[in-house]
């Protein structure tokens, strides 16, 4: 069953018994007439005493619309964490300053940062800093809701008439500390500066919901249940823009009832998905995800306790692969995940579709699987369950749409900042290893794929970051290509390798990998030399540009967890429980804060290692020395007040990176300062800024 939000409106609550009424909206600029329909926030039974017009109109409408569509606004919360250089649309609700705030409140409870909860969702976020689940769920109870699941089993569009700023509530109930909420609410202009509450703005309110129905209604007719409390304003609105706005009025009969529950049986969900090519009727409501597998792929999942069904699209990206080996290799792991590999397929042809079919019944019950191959994307339907109906249902449901969209290019900027280049803007990415991420893109009607992956380490400290990679590799566009030719040139001052090779379908294939410090970036482009335009070949190797290397010109003071210490940096500092930190020296205990400034890939560590008192005497003995792929540019020592200090420069053997390094040792603690940077950045006095900015606030003397 769908689990909707509601949210906790500033308004004042209507009785149960108030007369729900339907409007039909109409006017010389629309093709079919529309419907306005007042609701209450109750859920006691008469709420659902519909007339019998009221499910007739709504079975009639293509589209459902309420006063905001929840649906959509927490896919549009779903990533908390605050990231540069991206478009996440969390940014329009967290600022930098706000996501801060809110991970310094994290700390203070939990002692632990956003980051280390490894969560996508800001209703755990808040949940570490109320104790208590933000967001009250609740079922259809509420007729408004009722509609919505109805809708979607339907396969109706759904709408929200009304930014989800004006329903900020549902963000911040009552159980979320006051000056968390207050923060955020007066940020994005729901709170006053005294902290007054507001008023409803109803006449406001109104207006945008007016605008918006107009908007949706002159393409589509659509069913909008809205709050009674709106409708006298948007009725006033709607005739005001000359729309005809007519009660309809029937009698409350037990046809009503029995399309009700008609409704409720039905746990079927029509997906209508003509925009991806394709529809299908699921047994419960279709849950989204996409596939941990590197491709393009997503799901649409639904399923009750006797039944299943999966609908997997995946999107073709690699012009070097024959489309039979693709078949063959999806057709292979849904086979292999359900040990089936032994099941021979069959060739079927399915409204004017070739397509093959695997069909199994073994003592659990039925797997059944379809795929098909139209316009580049393969598109699998797969049921399981015990019923041959259910099955029947579900395949015979299937519609697949001759869907061509044009290919748009737009330039974008990579992970990090470093680059930016020009790629079809359907392209998808994965994180492949800790700090390598890969773009993938296709052009149909160019025969052209694109392949961009971007290796950005920071210029030091990397094993604070762990290590992660992806359990399977990434497939190569280049596996069974044959090099034909090879240069080296100079590209803005860096070196650039390209080479070209041949695929075994007869496309060609163009490499250029480019270096700059640390960072390596690859790009492949795969095309058809009989049907290719060159010039979208040349314009993807000539669009990629790498950004100057900068650090922020602003830097912020950081305390630690501990109060001990202050330091200032251009990049947000904070307490990394996994970081390995300054590993010359095994105390009894260490904290370790990095900062990690990704539009240089300078790092930044201040490393705050705890010993016995007998360990002093050997402390100091590795703070002056030099990796194996370091050399020394410069050294001294010399005491801050009573303290022993040392700093030293070190350069990379490869001329890729500098370190500078500070330590010093307080009574039984040792602080070692670094600043990773590269070696473009040394003229920037950055390195030294740091460890000349680091202050002790609480200084112990040194034991004897």
């Amino acid at each position: 069953m769908k689990i909707t939000h509601t949210l906790l409106l500033l308004l004042l609550a209507l009785p149960s018994t108030a007369q729900q009424t339907l409007w039909r909206i109409s006017s010389p600029q629309t093709k079919q007439a529309s419907y306005l329909f007042g609701t209450t926030y109750s859920n006691a039974p008469n709420a659902f005493n519909f007339n019998d017009s009221v499910l007739v109109a709504f079975r009639k409408s293509k589209g459902f619309a309420m006063e905001t569509n929840y649906d959509s606004l927490f896919q549009y919360l779903s990533i908390a964490k605050y990231e540069e250089g991206t478009n996440n649309p969390i940014r329009s609700i967290l600022s930098k300053e706000e996501y801060a705030f809110a991970d310094s409140l994290v700390f203070k409870r939990r002692r632990e940062h956003i980051e280390d909860l490894q969560t996508k969702h800001l209703t755990v976020v808040a949940s570490r800093i109320t104790g208590d689940k933000i967001l009250p769920l609740v079922g259809p109870e509420y007729p408004q809701f009722w509609l919505s699941l109805q809708a979607d089993k339907l396969g109706k569009t759904t709408y929200g008439l009304e930014k989800a700023q004006n329903q900020v509530k549902v963000l911040f109930p009552d159980t979320v500390l006051p000056a968390f909420k207050k923060y955020f609410l007066s940020r994005i202009g729901y709170l006053s500066a005294d902290g007054t509450t507001p008023d409803q703005h109803l006449e406001s309110r109104a207006e945008e919901m007016a605008a918006n129905f107009i908007r949706l209604s002159r393409t589509t007719s659509i069913f909008a249940a809205i709050d009674t409390l709106y409708i006298p304003g948007l009725i006033q609105q709607l005739r005001r823009q000359g729309y005809k706005v007519t009660p309809v009025n029937a009698a409350t009969t037990d046809r009503a009832k029995q399309d009700r529950a008609q409704l409720e049986n039905d746990t079927w969900f029509a997906l209508n998905k003509p925009e991806e090519g394709f529809s299908v009727l699921l047994p419960s409501y279709p849950k989204k995800s996409r596939s941990a597998d590197l491709e393009n792929e997503k799901y649409y999942i639904g399923g009750n306790k006797t039944s299943g069904g999966i609908v997997a699209i995946r999107e073709l990206t690699d012009m070097a692969i024959p489309r039979d080996t693709i078949v063959a290799e999806i057709l292979k792991k849904y086979t292999k995940k359900q040990k089936l590999a032994s099941i021979p397929t069959k060739h079927i042809v399915y409204k004017r579709h070739n397509g093959i079919e695997i069909s199994v019944r073994e003592k659990e019950g039925m797997f059944s699987l379809r795929m098909f191959l139209v316009n580049n994307r393969v598109f699998t339907f797969i049921y399981a369950g015990q019923d041959t109906i259910d099955r029947d249902r579900l395949f015979n449901s299937v519609k697949l749409y001759d869907i061509r969209p044009q290919t748009v290019y737009d330039s974008f900027t990579v992970r990090g900042g470093a680059a930016t280049v020009l790629m079809p803007a359907n392209r998808f990415s994965y994180r492949e290893a800790t700090y390598t991420h890969v773009y993938k893109a296709a052009d149909y009607a160019q025969h052209i794929s694109y392949f961009l992956r971007t290796e950005l380490p920071p210029a030091g400290g990397q094993a604070d970051d762990g290590t992660m990679s992806l359990t399977e590799e990434t497939r190569s566009p280049l596996a069974n290509a044959s090099k034909i030719d090879s240069i080296s040139y100079q590209k803005n001052g860096l070196p650039v390798y390209t080479v070209k090779y041949k695929q075994l379908n007869g496309f060609m294939s163009r490499q250029d990998v480019i270096k700059r410090g640390t960072a390596t970036f690859t790009l492949i482009s795969t095309y058809d030399p009989r049907q290719t335009d060159s010039n979208y070949v040349n314009r993807f190797f000539n669009s990629f540009q790498l950004r100057p290397v900068q650090s922020n010109a602003e830097w912020e003071t950081f305390t630690d967890n501990d109060s001990s210490f202050t330091i200032k940096t251009p990049a947000y500092m904070r307490f990394n429980i996994l970081a390995i930190g300054w590993d010359h020296l095994a105390g009894a205990s260490r904290k370790v804060y990095t900062a990690w400034d990704t539009a240089s890939q300078a790092r930044y560590r201040v490393s705050v290692i705890s010993f016995d008192e007998n360990e002093q005497a050997a402390v100091s003995s590795g703070f002056m020395s030099a990796d194996a792929d370091q050399t020394i540019i410069s050294s001294t020592n010399y005491k801050t007040g009573d303290l022993p200090t040392w700093e030293l420069t070190l350069q990379a053997k490869n001329h890729y990176t500098r370190e500078y390094r500070k330590a010093l040792i307080s009574g039984q603690k040792a602080y070692i300062i670094q600043a990773f940077l590269p070696e473009e950045m040394a003229s920037t006095g950055y390195g030294q800024r740091f460890l000349n900015s680091f202050r002790l606030l609480k200084s112990e003397a040194m034991q004897q």
